[in-house]
């Protein structure tokens, strides 16, 4: 026969263990570990059981750190965490580790509770540690629900910002210029030399406009330059077409110079079309971005034409320069 206290082969009949010295007549071992199972079972609750004989959780392998929430294993929780970042490019492995060794990992935490509810609390009676052990043990559904509520909002926040570094500031174009530095930029709140026809699109600021149905996505902006340097009319507009071959046009009576390039956004992931429409008005410099970056209905690259011819200088009266 077994000692029930320290498990070590006793003589058969004998009164005492050699080992350890409890007393195997009156059954005191016997009751002892029967009341710690006792405690241990309410706080496992009714699945007790399947925690003791079950060899594989298959609510913690699909269930992960919601199932440990669950059962209020916080310090497990946060060391799957851990674990699961380890193995990101593994999902799988965290849980199946969990699946194995849950049923274990939670019997022991659910001893040494016990073991620390009857120690803290030895003047209750046995209905009172009853209690503390459900208490203290059994599962809870707030914690995973609070901790799903973390998740959507963690994944709800990247996502907006994937959008907003993807999608949100793709034209934000006079960026993605490379004028020279000695030349002041201005952003008229309305400038009234230059006019063109933009029907089609919306005016977003005070130098974009923006034509976007779902079809289609193109856009216009404005900028004016002073210039300061002494180089002629077409040096000047050829070192701004940075390397792209120079075509001129006479648009109105007025001489513009202008490029087309194809664009590269966030690593070749974004791909549009520019034109680039430039002329000197006096001491200023202007340049237009036309950008198409969707045109399925065909409506960007047809009303090239029509924007481009209507490009015209005129002053505050309203004449044409």
């Amino acid at each position: 026969m077994k000692c029930p206290k320290c498990n070590n082969e006793v003589v058969e009949g004998a009164n005492f263990c050699r080992y350890c010295g409890a007393n195997l007549k009156d059954g005191t071992v016997e009751k002892t570990i029967s009341d710690d199972e006792k405690y241990i079972k309410e706080y496992v609750g009714e699945k007790y059981d399947k925690f003791k004989n079950g060899t594989f959780n298959v609510g913690a392998f699909f269930l992960g750190p919601i199932y440990l929430l669950y059962r209020k294993m916080y310090l497990y929780t946060f060391i799957y965490i851990l674990i699961a970042m380890f193995f990101s490019w593994i999902p799988i492995v965290p849980n199946l580790i969990l699946g194995f060794f849950v049923n274990g990992m939670y019997l022991n935490k659910a001893s040494e509770d016990v073991k620390n509810i009857k120690l803290n609390n030895s003047g209750l009676n046995n209905h009172e540690i009853i209690e503390l052990c459900r208490k203290k043990g059994g599962t809870s559904i707030v914690p995973p629900l609070i901790y799903v509520l973390i998740v959507i909002v963690i994944i709800s926040l990247l996502t907006a910002l994937m959008f907003l570094l993807f999608y949100g500031i793709k034209d934000y174009d006079y960026q993605q210029n490379n004028y020279n530095n000695t030349e002041e930029k201005t952003y008229p709140k309305d400038d009234n030399e230059l006019e063109f026809d933009y029907t089609g699109f919306e005016r977003t600021s005070s130098n974009g406009y923006v034509s976007n149905n779902g079809n289609r996505y193109c856009t216009i902006y404005v900028y004016n330059y002073t210039k300061y340097d002494t180089s002629t009319e077409k040096e000047y507009f050829t070192r701004r077409a940075n390397g792209n071959d120079l075509l001129t046009d006479d648009i109105n009576g007025h001489t513009w110079y202008y490029y087309i390039e194809k664009k590269n956004y966030s690593s070749n992931k974004y791909i549009y079309t520019r034109y680039v429409y430039m002329a000197l008005n006096g001491e200023k410099s202007y340049t237009i971005n036309y950008n198409v970056s969707k045109d399925d209905d065909g409506f960007c690259s047809d009303n090239i034409k029509r924007f481009s011819k209507s490009l015209k200088f005129v002053d505050k009266s309203g004449i044409e320069a």
